[in-house]
């Protein structure tokens, strides 16, 4: 919106797109995305490529030169990462912008394996996670103690259950498992810790565990208390 901002406000090289959020995607694929980039300075913009950017995203076409009043596309190829979970990354694009000459572009991707190719009897010999209990309760707590359970984490098929990523939506409640490995039949105890500092009140923390079960890669787990 050209009323939005008054000339030169953020520079004279204008993003139709400041934000990539690309959602799920599946390891070993590869696609193109593109930013829309504007010069409505007074001077040539060059854009000569990115300052910081992960390894797995490339441009296709820089440097490129943008005459006043012209516009083009930033043309970018993505290779998917072989991790799963949710990942945000920073592109810093170096040009000669008279003002914030380094741009900004923030990228999300939800990396995911890929397993509509496999048959039954792919499945037969897959690996499953099971957890002794996805709500471990820790109780009426005082505020500012720590409390711990043990939980175990068993796998029921028939090849390694390969624990890929843990994410928790608080620094406050994580687990920690013995190891990240587990042969089939094996059960392994997992340590579960709370920490109830500056809390108050009814608590149920998640806890998003990883694997390579392909009936159930991504499971969560809660941490429930009460704090007071």
């Amino acid at each position: 919106d050209p009323n939005a901002y008054y000339k030169g406000e953020f520079g004279y090289l204008l993003l139709d797109k400041i934000r990539l959020d690309w959602g799920d995607r599946y390891v070993g694929q590869t696609f193109l995305d593109s930013v829309l980039l504007s010069n409505d300075g007074y001077n040539d913009i060059i854009i000569s490529g990115f300052t910081q950017s992960p390894a797995y995203i490339t441009t296709l076409n820089t440097p490129i030169t943008l005459k006043v009043g012209e516009t083009k596309a930033l043309l970018l190829k993505v290779d998917v990462l072989d991790t799963v979970g949710k990942n945000t990354d920073v592109l810093k694009l170096k040009t000669n912008d008279k003002f914030f000459p380094t741009k900004q572009i923030t990228v999300g991707i939800n990396y995911k394996q890929d397993y509509s190719l496999w048959k039954k009897r792919n499945y037969k010999k897959a690996p499953q996670i099971v957890f002794s209990n996805e709500k471990i309760q820790m109780g009426e707590v005082k505020s500012g103690a720590i409390t711990r359970r043990n939980i175990d984490i068993t796998n029921s098929g028939k090849t390694n259950l390969v624990i890929r990523r843990i994410d928790t939506d608080c620094s406050c409640a994580i687990i920690a498992p013995s190891k990240l490995v587990i042969a089939p039949g094996e059960s392994i105890k997992v340590d579960v810790k709370f920490d109830s500092l500056y809390k108050k009140g009814s608590q149920s923390k998640a806890i998003t565990v990883y694997s390579n079960d392909p009936i159930n890669p991504v499971k969560k787990i809660y941490v429930q208390a009460v704090v007071y």
